[in-house]
């Protein structure tokens, strides 16, 4: 459940940007605080340095789960990043949002 007092990193693949921005806008709207790399990233940051520190500092990490972002590098690492924040702080900070039926579909490793 989104609510206003958390606050949230979107997660995503960049073929699911759209969705991505028209949730960072609702949130927005609502009061919800969250963090989105196009609206949060700073010239000069070092990408991958920022994006760990951003997942850190919030409380919940939202995924879009679909085809694409299980087929994303980046996505991969920003999960890992919030299961290790998961057991070090035993709550949970993972909402995926399923977008398709791929992660249905998908075998296990």
């Amino acid at each position: 459940m989104i609510t206003r007092s958390g606050s949230y990193f979107i997660s995503y693949a960049h073929q699911d940007e759209m969705l991505a921005q028209r949730l960072h806008a609702d949130f927005q709207d609502r009061g919800v605080r969250c963090w989105f790399a196009p609206e949060d990233m700073k010239i000069g940051d070092t990408i991958r340095a920022r994006i760990d520190e951003a997942i850190h500092v919030q409380e919940r990490l939202l995924l879009l789960l679909s085809e694409h972002s299980l087929a994303s590098t980046w996505v991969e690492d920003e999960v890992e990043i919030a299961f290790e924040k998961e057991r070090r702080q035993q709550h949970d900070m993972l909402f995926p949002v399923r977008l398709d039926e791929t992660v249905m579909q998908a075998k296990e490793a």
